[in-house]
């Protein structure tokens, strides 16, 4: 199964379904030299970190926070930067390089 429907049957999304929604795309750089970009709505989204990619839901927290429910991945973004964390793993600060630019599904 390639990395982008197994995408999908993680978050139980289809971009049919998703037809229409309002998305934004970002690219940070992190601590380590991991690259990030987040593709995400509203609600859910996708980030590729490193060659992973994680789907995320976004979490009800004044901060803008997005959870994989698989493993525990947290991204948290808060204006030109953002923190990463797997699991129980270091927290990475980010530092966003390619601002985000709106797109449709």
């Amino acid at each position: 199964m390639n990395r982008p429907l197994l995408w999908l049957a993680l978050a139980g999304l289809s971009f049919a379904a998703c037809s229409g929604v309002q998305a934004s795309s970002a690219r940070y750089h992190c601590e380590g030299g991991l690259v990030l970009q987040a593709d995400l709505t509203p609600r859910a989204g996708r980030v590729l970190a490193g060659q992973t990619w994680w789907a995320v839901k976004r979490l009800r927290e004044p901060a803008v926070r997005y959870r994989d429910d698989k493993k525990i991945v947290t991204l948290a973004m808060m204006g030109r930067r953002a923190t990463w964390q797997e699991g129980n793993g270091p927290v990475l600060n980010c530092e966003l390089v390619q601002p985000d630019f709106p797109h449709k599904f």
